[in-house]
Order: structure tokens, then sequence, then C-alpha cells
């Protein structure tokens, strides 16, 4: 499960974890304004600003990326929407970004 604004609780926490990347439940997952320089998902999370050099849809991605790389063979990914709604997988990310939206890779 990735989630934005406020809601990365539990199984959220430990996909990003998986994924190299954290997304902190505090929402304060952003580029921060006076930064110039960007890092990927993973070159921050090594250097620990994650939180401020990464945007939402970049960690959310990385996630649900290497979540679909940890699938067992035969079992196709789908996402689920907070709502219960079957998501295809190429639009999985787009689903998570969108205001309070949370999708998961079952």
């Amino acid at each position: 499960m990735a989630a934005i604004n406020g809601n990365a609780v539990g199984t959220g926490y430990t996909l990003a974890c998986a994924a190299d990347a954290r997304i902190i439940s505090g929402g304060v997952i952003q580029p921060s304004s006076g930064s110039t320089v960007r890092y990927s998902p993973s070159a921050a999370v090594a250097v620990g600003l994650a939180d401020y050099c990464c945007a939402p849809a970049e960690l959310i991605g990385t996630a649900l990326r290497q979540a679909s790389r940890c699938q067992p063979a035969g079992i196709a990914p789908f996402a689920v929407s907070s709502l219960g709604a079957k998501v295809r997988p190429d639009l999985a990310a787009s689903v998570v970004e969108r205001g309070h939206e949370v999708a998961r890779t079952v």
C-alpha cells in the first residue's frame, strides 16, 4: 500500500521500505522549494533526503515497481483503490497521485 496525505501506515511503510524509499505519514514528502539538487529515490534515500528531494509520485512509483518485481510467478498484479475499485497496473501510479486515494498491489 502506498499513500499520500498522511495515509501511509502499516503495509504502506513496509512497501516503501522494500522499495528503498520512505513515505512518511506526516505528509511532508515534497521537494524543498529551496533545493535545486534533484535525486532519484534510491540516491535520495542513500543521503537521507527522500522526504525533501523526491516528488511523491517518484517515491510511490518506485514502491509500486519494486512490489511488482516481488510478485510470485504467474500472478498478475493489479491495484485496488481505497474505494475497492480494481485498476489496471499501468494506471496504478496515477491512482495514488489523486488526493487521498490509496492504491495497493495485490
